[in-house]
């Protein structure tokens, strides 16, 4: 008889250890980021007006964009990014490559 009752009190025990203590919950969180204004932040960081007019200055002569420590493929690529990057803001390039 007490081991009948030693096993009901064991297998209720086992039954209850089994079941997780806490559930959990899952949380899904969604917002937008305000590009524009994280475009203009960047730009006021690094861009100054000029001294006389108060205007941003602007390119007079084609860049040259030029990369170096990569791979010749890596670095085919990313000076060619940089000019089309340049042309599509409507700044010169200068195609001369050296």
């Amino acid at each position: 008889m007490i081991k009948a009752i030693a096993l009901l009190l064991l297998a209720g025990l086992t039954g209850a250890v089994a079941q997780p203590a806490s559930q959990t919950e899952s949380v899904t969180v969604t917002g937008e980021r305000a590009r524009e204004e994280q475009i203009k932040s960047f730009v006021k960081s690094f861009a100054a007006p000029t001294f006389l007019l108060g205007k941003l200055s602007r390119w007079e002569t084609g860049i040259c964009p030029v990369a170096a420590g990569l791979r010749p493929a890596a670095l085919r690529f990313i000076v060619e990014r940089l000019r089309q990057t340049a042309r599509k803001v409507g700044a010169p390039v200068n195609d001369h490559v050296d």
